[in-house]
């Protein structure tokens, strides 16, 4: 909340308030659970896009969009960390992706983990 304050104090009226940050109610944390990669201790504070509608309303901003952000990411990498979910089949598709020579094909990613904010201050 003193971070949302701070940088509507910061702002000219009608200034933008943009940035992201994770979504603990996202299909990726409901997949992943406890594996979940941005279960961090450095995060002071999770939020849904219920709690973070709330906060930007709270602190005086107009909330003009609230949307998931996707990720670009490997394929090899994405069907790497698949492996614990499809079991032996992961082997084969990234023998597959290998012999294919697509196992650094960027695949857009979205479950929901990163959420984009864009706020704007009244102009009062």
């Amino acid at each position: 909340m003193g971070t949302l304050e701070r940088a509507r104090e910061l702002l000219r009226p009608g200034g933008l308030f943009v940035f992201t940050t994770v979504n603990v109610g996202s299909l990726g944390a409901k997949i992943f659970r406890g594996r979940w990669p941005w279960f961090m201790r450095m995060h002071l504070h999770d939020f849904t896009t219920r709690s973070l509608t709330a906060l930007v309303g709270r602190t005086g901003f107009d909330l003009l969009a609230l949307a998931t952000e996707p990720k670009m990411l490997e394929l090899g990498y994405v069907l790497d960390r698949a492996r614990g979910f499809l079991g032996p089949l992961a082997r084969v598709r990234s023998a597959i992706a290998k012999a294919l020579r697509v196992e650094q094909r960027p695949v857009r990613i979205d479950l929901g983990d990163t959420l984009r904010v864009e706020a704007r201050k009244p102009a009062d």
